[in-house]
């Protein structure tokens, strides 16, 4: 954020960044200070303090962190989920993919939903040099991070990346493989709210026999969620446990 005013606030910008001292850290400082010629710091009031930048640098259009994890390049920019590193479980649901699934064409493309920095449909189309794969999020942070994955693996001519309400933008029927790691954030706010409308996108995009291949932290209790009458049992009505790992389940629906 610091860096993306930086980069486009007319140069008499003012920055207030203001917070409880039990959520502030000195690294908090260096950022701005990267991104702005001047930065002070109140005195504390009631447990809290102002960081105060003033004067941008020019030029300091934001720069993704970047990794390389399990062979894959990943981008992230602030504020994408897990950063450029691979979460529990995203890891667990790379493992349980199937090996050979269906569709993968141009009609018919993968799909990672909810994607965050594209880690899945990286791993889709660096394993498949053949197929096509379509990715969204509905945080333009996640969707920027993703699409610079898929340039630093050079997959980007095959892996479309879209800003979506879920999957708003596909047509029914359209998709025989579907892979997903509910996000439980909006915000900065926890939330178990935002599973149950991706199942049910889910389910309406998938093809009759498709598969929603999904990881969740198995608290969350999802399971009679991705079955009820608008979710996964739409598109067939199976529904197992593939694996479990640690606080984690992943099924296939």
């Amino acid at each position: 954020m610091a860096g993306l005013i930086a980069a486009y606030a007319d140069p008499e910008v003012i920055v207030f960044a203001g917070g409880r001292l039990k959520h502030m850290s000195v690294s908090m400082n260096a950022v701005l200070g990267e991104h702005f010629g001047r930065l002070d710091v109140s005195h504390a009031r009631q447990k809290s303090r102002v960081l105060i930048a003033r004067s941008p640098r020019e030029g300091r259009d934001p720069v993704p962190a970047a990794a390389r994890v399990e062979g894959l390049e990943v981008r992230a920019f602030g504020g994408a989920f897990a950063g450029a590193n691979l979460d529990i479980g995203t890891r667990l649901l790379l493992e349980q993919l199937p090996a050979a699934p269906a569709g993968g064409t141009a009609d018919d493309p993968w799909i990672d939903l909810a994607c965050g920095t594209g880690i899945v449909a990286a791993w889709m189309a660096t394993r498949h040099p053949e197929v096509r794969v379509y990715a969204s999020d509905q945080s333009a942070v996640a969707v920027k991070s993703a699409r610079a994955t898929m340039i630093a693996n050079g997959i980007n001519s095959r892996v479309e990346v879209a800003r979506d309400d879920a999957l708003a933008s596909r047509p029914d029927s359209s998709a025989s493989l579907i892979a997903l790691n509910p996000p439980f954030h909006s915000g900065a706010a926890v939330t178990d709210l935002l599973a149950p409308r991706l199942f049910a996108d889910a389910a309406r995009v998938l093809r009759p026999g498709g598969e929603l291949w999904c990881v969740w932290n198995s608290a969350l209790r999802y399971r009679p969620q991705a079955l009820d009458n608008r979710g996964a049992h739409r598109s067939g009505g199976a529904q197992r446990q593939v694996h479990r790992h640690g606080l984690h389940a992943a099924s296939v629906n």
